[in-house]
């Protein structure tokens, strides 16, 4: 690991820890086992936030980290029959990356958006869960980016985690949208990065397609 990798992976952490205290969660960065429960004592933990309803485990990494970091499997396995404990990776890249990923790139439009999501329904209705959650995602995030602007909310490009936190933030999601979304992108990482999601993949999709339905009639009527 390099010393910009580490640094990176830093600067991301401590945005996220922000990002949670200012949602109301009492957050610990690089919590020592004493301040753990026995499932993951044993772990070296980046971060982790509590809240009345939920404890989030957070572990921050770049692409370049992220490949030898197996411990994350073992961590997320940890926390499978832990109701009450989520598991957040956030993937960090360097800002000319996503760039040039994207150079020649055109966002959906409404038509591109409504097809991809009636496409990842047929794909759920065959039983193809993470490839139907990975199309309906790709529909979700171009939905969001396109009311961000209208609602002109400031959102950091390329950043799906950042932008449903920031639609949250200004009252276009309400709680019960972001909460959805935020599972369905942990889903996503964990399928994008070659990780088992534990989740039910069928019931996060359902939850998706429901709340990009309300999302879409309210971005068609503005």
């Amino acid at each position: 690991m390099t010393l910009d990798t580490t640094a990176r992976e830093h600067q991301r952490l401590l945005e996220v820890a922000r990002e949670y205290r200012q949602r109301g969660y009492d957050v610990i960065i690089e919590p020592p086992p004493d301040q753990l429960p026995d499932f993951l004592a044993r772990f070296r933990i980046d971060m982790v936030a509590r809240s009345s309803e939920e404890n989030v485990i957070v572990e921050v990494r770049t692409q370049e980290s992220l490949g030898s970091a197996p411990e994350l499997d073992a961590v997320a396995q940890a926390l499978h029959d832990q109701p009450t404990w989520r598991f957040e990776l956030v993937v960090t890249n360097p800002k000319e990356r996503s760039s040039l990923q994207l150079k020649y790139a055109t966002s959906l439009t409404d038509r591109d958006i409504t097809y991809r999501l009636r496409e990842a329904q047929q794909l759920s209705d065959q039983e193809h869960g993470e490839a139907a959650l990975m199309l309906a995602w790709s529909a979700i995030e171009a939905l969001l980016r396109a009311i961000a602007n209208e609602e002109s909310v400031p959102v950091t490009r390329n950043n799906p985690g950042q932008l449903t936190k920031s639609l949250f933030t200004y009252g276009v999601l309400d709680k019960e949208q972001y909460q959805i979304l935020e599972k369905a992108f942990q889903a996503r990482n964990s399928i994008v990065h070659g990780y088992k999601d534990h989740q039910s993949l069928a019931s996060t999709l359902q939850k998706m397609l429901l709340v990009a339905d309300q999302l879409l009639q309210q971005h068609i009527a503005l």
